[in-house]
């Protein structure tokens, strides 16, 4: 027995020598395998904690220099080591000094292992970094730990120095376990609290989040208002499409003009014929303000309903001439309505409109119909395409050739 263990601490020793000039000469591969070939080998208790504590070091330094593959089957070898290595990887991931990917290979591993220090690392990750992947990988993480991570935060709910982080950690967490801890925090003091505890449970259906939702319309905070609105929208295929426009209607007129915004994206997604009517007459109001217009004018066209075109077709003239030329430019998106599109500015070019005098709502025209191309427009393009303006002129030419192209 003892000369068998001998000629296996002389293999082990051997490929852990391997390992470590493959490492040096930056063959990550070859140390891959060596290791493998190392953790293979049967080793008493007692050489097991040794194992650990040869093949950690070189197993990091592979998870740091390697390229992507070399990471990728290294980190298998990782989580193999248990949870000696996690102490390292938080470290490793809590480096804003060590390359992106490094850090998105430590989160990883960390997912592995359902440990309170693991999910307060992640959540201090979500809370800190911008980098986008490294937080998708964190939220990721922490979804995959799943309620051993949920338990874990609900007691930072309770703390208002650490509640904050649990609402952000629980956002990311995509699993109904976390919608009863963030009910909990709807009505928080705290207008960030309640802004990103909204935010969260909009992904969800549930009948109490429903209530909440309508609840926080009426909020004295905008972002929170928002959020409400946002969330609203998402479910307004779901939803009684006159409840829902009443409870909305208020919000365009709301002080907040992010609010403004959002609630007439919110209706268009509703398309109602009311809906329409409703985003027109804020459209075409006077005190409008021109960003509210803009988002108007894009909220109505979104659906291509055909009252929403008429609406956009009347408010031609009614608004602003910035407005006046999204409305034009619009009209030359639709996809399913083109012929009735096009008609709009046919006939808003036939009536000889003072606005007409303006420049860029000629040279709007003049592309959008090339966009269209609806023959009936050819006339008034190569009225266009002799414009003393010399960018009317160059866009309606464009267009003609649109029409070359699409009727030889």
């Amino acid at each position: 027995m003892t000369a068998i263990k001998l000629e296996s601490d002389v293999k082990m020793n051997h490929f852990l020598a391997q390992a470590t000039q493959a490492l040096r000469e930056e063959d990550f591969f070859l140390a891959y395998d060596e290791i493998q070939r190392y953790l293979q080998e049967e080793a008493d208790e007692q050489n097991k904690e040794m194992e650990i504590d040869a093949v950690l070091p070189i197993a990091l330094r592979i998870l740091e220099e390697g390229d992507f593959q070399a990471r990728w089957d290294m980190a298998k070898v990782l989580v193999k080591l248990g949870d000696r290595v996690i102490d390292p990887l938080i470290t490793v991931l809590e480096d804003e000094e060590k390359a992106s990917e490094h850090r998105w290979f430590a989160a990883r591993i960390l997912g592995e292992f359902d440990k309170t220090a693991v999910i307060l690392a992640l959540v201090n990750c979500l809370q800190t970094t911008e980098d986008e992947d490294l937080k998708a990988i964190a939220a990721q993480t922490l979804g995959n730990i799943g309620q051993s991570a949920i338990n874990a935060l609900n007691p930072l709910l309770s703390n208002p120095e650490t509640r904050l982080l649990a609402v952000e950690a629980f956002a990311q967490i995509p699993r109904p376990e976390v919608i009863e801890p963030l009910l909990s925090v709807v009505n928080d003091p705290d207008t960030i609290i309640r802004t990103r505890a909204i935010a969260a449970l909009a992904n969800f259906s549930d009948p109490r989040i429903l209530l909440v939702l309508r609840s926080a319309l009426k909020d004295l905070a905008a972002p929170v208002r928002r959020e409400a609105v946002i969330a609203l929208g998402f479910r307004a295929e779901s939803l009684d499409k006159t409840e829902l426009l009443n409870h909305l209607k208020p919000l365009l007129y709301d002080f907040n003009l992010e609010v403004c915004q959002q609630t007439a994206i919110a209706i268009s997604k509703i398309n109602s014929d009311e809906g329409n009517r409703i985003l027109f007459t804020v459209l075409q109001a006077p005190q409008t303000p021109i960003p509210l217009q803009l988002t108007l004018i894009q909220s109505l066209v979104w659906s291509e309903n055909p009252s929403s075109l008429v609406y956009l077709g009347e408010a031609l003239t009614l608004v602003s001439s910035e407005a006046t030329i999204e409305i034009i430019r619009v009209l030359g998106r639709v996809e399913t309505l083109k012929i009735e599109a096009a008609e709009i500015l046919l006939t808003f070019f036939n009536s000889g409109h003072f606005l007409l005098q303006h420049t860029q709502i000629r040279q709007a025209i003049a592309y959008s119909l090339g966009q269209l191309k609806i023959l009936k427009t050819l006339t008034i393009l190569e009225t266009l395409a002799n414009d003393p303006e010399p960018v009317v002129k160059l866009h309606a030419i464009a267009a003609l050739r649109n029409f070359k192209t699409s009727f030889p």
